[in-house]
C-alpha cells in the first residue's frame, strides 16, 4: 500500500478508535517515518475529529522543537487523512512503567527537565497541550523523550472548539480546574505532569479509584502519597517540587513550567545524594566563620512560608521547648520547610546574616538525620551517629555513648 504516491507502508505500529500508526518507508529520502491514519467510519460518527487531526498538524508545525515529534507531512484523499510525523522507535513511557521498569531518580529527573523544555516552547507559543501522560511521551533510539500528540491541544489563535464545562485529557491526569470546564490554563499541563513524574518514581499514580467518581472524588480532595516515604532516595528538592505541581489550587502551584525546569535543572547539578558526610565533630567551639552542617544543597526557590518559617524560629530556640513536630499530610513540604530552617540556623541561607548570639546557639552544627529509609527504630541511634560524624566504640552501649558525646553541644 502506498500513499501519496509517495510512502509505502512497511507494518502496523499501533491501532485505536480513532485510527492507525503505520511504518512507513519515505521513497523520496529513504528515511522510514510514523503515519498517522484518520478512520472514516470514526469521522463519520465524530466530523469535529477532522479538526482535531488539523489542530494536531498546526500545533506541530508552529513547534519545531527536539523534544517534539516532528510533523514532516500531511495528506488527504477524499475521506481519508493522514499525519506523517517522525518514527520514534523506543516505545512510550507507558510501555516502559508497564514493563515495571524502574526509572532511575537521574533518568526522571533528565526525562522532566528535557521535556520541561518541550513544554517551556509548547507555552511560549501559548499552546496548552491538555493531555500530558506516559503514553504521549515517546523515546527515541538514544533515549531522548518525544513529546506527542497534540490532538487535544489548545491553540491561541483558534476559535473555542471544546465545550464549556466539558473536561479535556485522559482522567488520570486531568487537574482539579479541568474537571470543572477550565480548559485554558497553562497551569492545568503542570498538574499533569507533575502526575507523570509521580508515577515515574513510584510507579502509581498518586489520584486513583476503582471507578470515575472514585478518581474524580480523588482529584478534587485527596492529598497525594507520601512521595518522600514511597521514594525515600528521593532529593527533597525534587519531594517538594512534585508537591508544588500538585496543589489543588493553580494559584498555589509553581508560576510556570520554565520554573519547573529551572529547579530540575539545579537538581541535577547538585543531587542531594552528594552532599559531603561531614567528619567527627570535636568539643572546640568552631570558628565563627563557618558553622558545621551535613544539610543537603539548597537548590531549589524557597518562597511564601515566611509566617510559619518565623515561628518555628521562635519554637526551636525557645529555652522552653525541648521538641517542636511539624505535623502535615504527606507531600506538603515538611521536610523542605525544615530543612529550609536549618540553612537558616547554618547561615547558609540567602536570606539569614546569623549574629554572635545565634552562632553560639547552633556552635557545635545543624545537622539533618533521614528516618524515611529506616524501617527499625533501633536504627535511629546509628542515623544519628552518622549525621553528626561520631565514632562508635565496640563493646559499649550506642545510645549511652551518644548521649554522652551530645550533653554538652549546641546543636
Amino acid at each position: 500500500m502506498q500513499i501519496g504516491g509517495r510512502y509505502e507502508i512497511i507494518e502496523t505500529i499501533g491501532i485505536g478508535g480513532m485510527g492507525s500508526v503505520y511504518k512507513a518507508l519515505d521513497q523520496k529520502t529513504g528515511i522510514y517515518v510514523a503515519i498517522k491514519h484518520l478512520k472514516p467510519e470514526a469521522v463519520a460518527k465524530d466530523a469535529s475529529l477532522v479538526k482535531r487531526f488539523a489542530r494536531e498538524a498546526e500545533a506541530l508545525r508552529q513547534l519545531d522543537h527536539p523534544n517534539i515529534v516532528k510533523i514532516l507531512d500531511t495528506d488527504h484523499i477524499q475521506d481519508q487523512h493522514f499525519l506523517v510525523m517522525e518514527l520514534v522507535t523506543g516505545g512510550s513511557l507507558a510501555q516502559k512503567i508497564r514493563e515495571n521498569h524502574r526509572f532511575s531518580i537521574d533518568e526522571v529527573m533528565r526525562l522532566g527537565l528535557e521535556l520541561s523544555d518541550a513544554l517551556t516552547r509548547a507555552h511560549h507559543l501559548r499552546i496548552i497541550h491538555r493531555d500530558i501522560k506516559p503514553a504521549n511521551v515517546l523515546i527515541a533510539a538514544d533515549g531522548t523523550p518525544r513529546l506527542t500528540d497534540f490532538g487535544v491541544a489548545r491553540l491561541d489563535n483558534e476559535e473555542r472548539m471544546t465545550q464549556s464545562g466539558v473536561a479535556i485529557g485522559t482522567l488520570d491526569y486531568i487537574a482539579p480546574e479541568g474537571l470543572n470546564g477550565v480548559v485554558d490554563d497553562p497551569r492545568s499541563d503542570i498538574w499533569s505532569f507533575g502526575v507523570m513524574l509521580f508515577e515515574l518514581l513510584t510507579g502509581q499514580r498518586p489520584f486513583t479509584g476503582k471507578n470515575i467518581s472514585q478518581i474524580v472524588k480523588s482529584i478534587l480532595v485527596d492529598t497525594p502519597p507520601d512521595l518522600e516515604r514511597l521514594r525515600p532516595d528521593a532529593p527533597i528538592g525534587l519531594v517538594d517540587l512534585i508537591g508544588r505541581m500538585l496543589q489543588k489550587d493553580p494559584s498555589d502551584r509553581i508560576g510556570s513550567i520554565r520554573l519547573v525546569g529551572a529547579e530540575l535543572e539545579n537538581l541535577l547539578a547538585k543531587q542531594v545524594g552528594d552532599a559531603p558526610v561531614m567528619p567527627r565533630i570535636t568539643t572546640e567551639t568552631p570558628r565563627p566563620i563557618a558553622i558545621r552542617h551535613n544539610l543537603p544543597a539548597d537548590t531549589t526557590l524557597f518562597v511564601g512560608r515566611d509566617t510559619e518559617l518565623t515561628e518555628l524560629r521562635r519554637l526551636v530556640t525557645s529555652s522552653r521547648i525541648r521538641l517542636v513536630t511539624i505535623v502535615a499530610q504527606g507531600g506538603m513540604g515538611k521536610t523542605r520547610l525544615a530543612l529550609e530552617l536549618g540553612h537558616q540556623f547554618a547561615g547558609i541561607s540567602h536570606e539569614t546574616d546569623l549574629n554572635t548570639e545565634q552562632r553560639i546557639h547552633w556552635q557545635h552544627g545543624v545537622f539533618f538525620v533521614a528516618l524515611a529509609p529506616l524501617h527499625n527504630p533501633d536504627d535511629i541511634i546509628g542515623a544519628i551517629g552518622n549525621a553528626v560524624g561520631y565514632t562508635f566504640q565496640t563493646g559499649e552501649d550506642n545510645k549511652a555513648q551518644l548521649q554522652t558525646f551530645l550533653s554538652d553541644k549546641h546543636l
